[in-house]
């Protein structure tokens, strides 16, 4: 039997938890985090801390978008993250590119160059999503 103490431990318990991680809340084309605002943009994502009213950090990526906005709660360098996230945007550009080049051309050759070139870009694309992934859930 749970007793009324158990349960305000664990409403403390959770309310404290809370406000070090907050939980993400989607509404429509936003992310509210805490005090942080994630807006989709034409051009990508858009980090704006609600309570400075400042914008953080816009970003190519939802994961580098969610990432700065985690890592700016905690009060740490967002540097790491626009650099991974150039490199997302990098990877991601070769591989639109180079799908297009081998539906396009004609040659046995430069298909199967182009065909390892994705390889290696998704390759990379994947490592970068990693790190991203495990900057936002740890």
């Amino acid at each position: 039997m749970i007793t009324p103490e158990q349960v305000k431990d664990l409403e403390k318990f959770v309310s404290q938890q809370l406000t070090k991680n907050p939980l993400p809340i989607v509404k429509g084309n936003t992310i509210f985090l805490g005090n942080i605002i994630i807006r989709k943009s034409a051009t990508g994502y858009s980090v704006i801390d609600r309570k400075e009213n400042i914008s953080v950090i816009k970003t190519f990526s939802k994961r580098a978008a969610l990432a700065a906005a985690k890592t700016y709660i905690n009060n740490k360098s967002i540097e790491h993250i626009v650099n991974l996230d150039k490199k997302y945007q990098k990877y991601y550009n070769d591989c639109v590119f180079y799908k297009y080049g081998i539906d396009k051309t004609t040659s046995d050759n430069k298909k199967d160059v182009l065909e390892t070139r994705l390889e290696c870009a998704e390759i990379d694309l994947t490592f970068i999503k990693n790190n991203l992934d495990r900057l936002i859930l740890f």
